[in-house]
């Protein structure tokens, strides 16, 4: 999947802001193969690197589908830091 074509945009503009810092501008980073993991252009907060335990993602934390990429992005709890 090229990260650029619309319907990847689309995807993109159905991501939920940061829950760390709050900001709007999140992105789908592209990974190798067509994956993807969101990143918050702001603070650099990604599931990239981190990997969920699910047998959503590769080795490095990059969803194999896109939706569920933005699926799990959105749901995670914001986190207000003090």
């Amino acid at each position: 999947m090229n990260i650029y074509d619309s319907k990847a945009k689309r995807l993109e503009s159905t991501l939920k802001p940061c829950p760390f810092c709050g900001n709007d501008q999140v992105d789908l980073w592209p990974g190798k193969n067509g994956h993807v993991s969101p990143f918050c252009c702001c603070c650099g907060a990604t599931f990239a690197e981190g990997g969920i335990a699910d047998g959503l993602t590769d080795d490095k934390g990059f969803f194999y589908d896109p939706k569920k990429a933005v699926e799990y992005w959105n749901k995670r709890k914001f986190v207000k830091v003090p």
